[in-house]
């Protein structure tokens, strides 16, 4: 299998100020982390001490660490969640207007930035009293992205990987498009695919 180049959450470098969060009142420091063997995410209180550099940068190690699970290359995880995520209709952040949604506004030309763009973007907008709406999309879509993986589901999340590359401005938007070799799907060992078993009938002995 080919070796996989990505960049170890050590090294990433959120695009946020390294300054304490000012909390609304009514807002609860909150901070994305994984759970259950670093097979799945979820959302946990945190101390408000975190600045935002540190939330945003332990988020996206945690997402980092549910991705790298698995066999496949982790940047195609990200580029199916941000085909999940970037369309006119998802709450904000990422939603908005046909002609002008959130997505738009990103301008990066990796993966990674495109990772640190979701994350960033969801938390700024709870730290300015506007919801968490985006922060438990992301949660939600990780999840799922990581249960149709484990159930094989190859095809679903191929059409999301190249939806979210188109989105991000990673490929053109018109004409065909393949699957990079990088970031093609590997099934797991232990692929936890829902079948259903039909026993032939057997014939009568006269």
């Amino acid at each position: 299998m080919q070796s996989r180049s990505f960049s170890t959450a050590s090294r990433f470098q959120p695009a946020a100020s390294n300054r304490a969060v000012r909390y609304h009142p009514n807002r609860v420091p909150i901070l994305i982390t994984s759970h259950e063997q670093g097979r799945r995410i979820q959302i946990t209180p945190c101390s408000s001490n975190h600045t935002a550099m540190e939330i945003i940068s332990q988020s996206h190690i945690a997402i980092l660490t549910c991705f790298q699970s698995a066999r496949c290359h982790p940047h195609r995880f990200i580029y199916c969640l941000a085909g999940r995520l970037f369309f006119s209709a998802a709450p904000l952040p990422f939603g908005g207007t046909r002609k002008n949604p959130g997505y738009a506004e990103f301008e990066g030309t990796t993966p990674d930035e495109l990772l640190s763009f979701i994350i960033s973007s969801a938390y700024k907008l709870y730290w300015n009293a506007r919801g968490r709406a985006g922060l438990d999309i992301i949660v939600e879509v990780v999840n799922l992205i990581l249960d149709w993986h484990r159930q094989g589901l190859k095809d679903e999340l191929d059409e999301l990987l190249l939806k979210g590359m188109k989105k991000s401005g990673h490929i053109e938007w018109f004409g065909a498009a393949a699957v990079p070799r990088h970031l093609a799907n590997v099934f797991e060992t232990n692929v936890e695919v829902a079948c259903i078993y039909f026993t032939p009938g057997r014939p009568r002995i006269r």
